[in-house]
């Protein structure tokens, strides 16, 4: 089943180095990397398949983007009926429209938001491709998303009215976790504050499902990763943890319980 509007479709990593990226994740993940070049200047686009279904994708960033300071990140995909409508629509919201509304040759069309609170994410319009064909539960699949920001007030009315979501509070070590529910009900991602004691910008984590937590983090630590903390547990859901990998890119996996 292809991602339903305003849901997180698809997931991407802008790498340094995508050769270093595909070794790094197929061993993590265990995806099958499928290369397509793209024009001249611009290197190649790969697309990790898992089960033979497209799952997520890398791309080695262009001289452009790396005289910019963009360190190497996870960008988190939202799918939208028309770019150039929600893009409209985000400008009223007072988001910081950051690369407008353009085509992605026969793919799609696509523009990058930077939300009130600080979050940076993509709006996707499909035409060839929809996104992630797989998700959840499936080992080496995007599983969930979580907004960590200085304003979770500021956050919540930008994504309610941008999206229709709703959130659900509840409680986190002391602190107020977020869930974000689309329209028909299903949950759709996280936020929550940022850690006063963390001194991190505000950002979209993309959560991948592993079968084995414990072993994923020993193979981040001893392929150039880090793990920063887990597992950690998720009252009646699983075990996560937070990493970085070997290039710097911040990402989270999760075990579920069952």
């Amino acid at each position: 089943m292809e991602p339903k509007v305003n849901s997180f479709c698809w997931a991407e990593l802008a790498a340094n180095s995508g050769e270093v990226a595909k070794e790094f994740y197929a061993g993590l993940l265990g995806w099958t990397c499928h290369e397509q070049k793209l024009s001249e200047g611009m290197g190649s686009y790969v697309t990790a398949m898992v089960n033979n279904m497209p799952a997520a994708a890398m791309f080695t960033m262009s001289e452009e983007f790396k005289k910019m300071n963009i360190p190497p990140h996870w960008a988190s995909y939202i799918r939208v009926d028309n770019c150039d409508t929600a893009v409209a629509k985000a400008l009223e919201l007072k988001a910081e429209i950051l690369k407008p509304a353009f085509d992605v040759m026969e793919a799609g069309r696509m523009a990058v938001i930077k939300d009130p609170s600080g979050g940076v994410v993509n709006l996707w319009e499909k035409k060839g491709h929809a996104g992630a064909a797989v998700q959840y539960k499936v080992a080496g699949t995007c599983c969930w998303n979580e907004l960590i920001t200085h304003d979770p007030k500021l956050a919540l009315d930008f994504y309610s009215k941008m999206f229709n979501w709703s959130a659900q509070a509840s409680g986190f070590e002391g602190k107020t976790y977020y869930s974000l529910k689309h329209a028909d009900g299903s949950l759709i991602a996280g936020l929550m504050q940022i850690d006063p004691n963390m001194p991190c910008p505000p950002a979209w984590i993309t959560y991948f499902t592993v079968n084995d937590l414990k072993a994923s983090m020993e193979y981040i630590s001893k392929n150039g990763g880090i793990v920063h903390f887990g597992p950690y547990e998720v009252h009646r859901l699983g075990h996560f943890a937070a990493c970085q990998d070997a290039e710097g890119a911040h990402f989270s996996l999760f075990e579920y319980s069952a």
